[in-house]
């Protein structure tokens, strides 16, 4: 397997595991090309070993979405951490500063275009 395919394979994976789980795959994958904007065939050929290439178009989508999903993630995280911060008697300010780090950490790694 080439490495672009194992590359597209693990953002699937990352896109997969945001889905609820016990929600079947056979109603993720079509949900998630749809988001992506490729198609379910593909998608699922992708998922399943079968694609034999991956367009530069196809990378592109799925190197966006994953992006997508890492703000979605760290946005969330934010809004945890503020009510954490605000809702404690004595917060833990050593896992406050930790958890602030990492989310400066993805921060920067999604406006540089990485995915952490």
């Amino acid at each position: 397997m080439s490495t672009e395919i194992a590359e597209a394979r693990g953002h699937l994976e990352r896109l997969v595991r945001a889905y609820e789980g016990g929600t079947p795959l056979k109603t993720i994958i079509p949900a998630l090309a749809r988001r992506v904007g490729i198609s379910a065939r593909r998608c699922a050929a992708i998922w399943h070993r079968e694609a034999r290439a991956i367009y530069a178009h196809e990378m592109d989508a799925l190197r966006s979405a994953v992006v997508q999903r890492i703000a979605t993630e760290v946005a969330r995280l934010e809004a945890e951490l503020a009510i954490a911060r605000l809702s404690s008697p004595r917060p833990d300010a050593d896992a406050i500063r930790a958890a602030e780090a990492a989310l400066n950490a993805a921060k920067t790694a999604i406006n540089q275009g990485k995915t952490p």
